[in-house]
């Protein structure tokens, strides 16, 4: 009996091995793979599309993306730069709350040059679009502004707009 257990044993050993070694085959032979994973989708060809701009709007809004991107880069620099001057402030055991602050600040200011920027580029580009394009740009800003790490998407499915919703505010006692 003890035998025959041992033949089985081996059996499903041997199994297992070729059944590994052909998993292993068939991913080495590329038959596995999925291709390269997907890139993120860029926001400036996203716009394209949907927007379904024309060659001449193409044109100019290429030139858009081009002011923005240098108007951008150096905001961005000086945010990275003030971002590391505030936690620079973690070394100092004795750094006063005012200097926090006056660096919080810092990047706040940095922060808001940046946003105002993008808020103008999609001004000029809203601007370069067809009342109906003015209207599809309007349902899909939230999408692209995403896109670009600048905030959500839109709220999640099935929640309102608006400030979070929480338990209902109870009137002080005596009310």
């Amino acid at each position: 009996m003890a035998i025959n257990k041992n033949k089985w044993l081996t059996a499903l050993v041997l199994l297992l091995v070729l059944g590994n070694l052909a998993s292993l085959a068939y991913l080495w032979m590329g038959k596995g793979r999925q291709g390269p994973p997907p890139q993120p989708a860029r926001a400036d060809a996203f716009i394209i599309r949907e927007l379904q701009l024309d060659a001449a709007q193409q044109q100019q809004y290429r030139r858009l993306v081009e002011e923005h991107r240098r108007r951008t880069q150096d905001i961005r620099a000086n945010i990275r730069a003030a971002k590391d001057d505030f936690f620079g402030l973690l070394k100092d055991t004795a750094t006063t709350d005012s200097a926090r602050t006056t660096a919080a600040a810092r990047i706040s200011r940095f922060t808001e040059e940046l946003d105002l920027v993008t808020f103008q580029h999609f001004q000029q580009l809203r601007a370069i679009c067809t009342p109906q394009q003015q209207q599809h740009f309007d349902e899909i800003i939230r999408q692209v502004v995403g896109m670009m790490g600048g905030g959500p998407q839109g709220p999640p499915q099935g929640r309102p707009e608006g400030p979070p919703q929480g338990p209902p505010q109870q009137p002080p006692p005596g009310e």
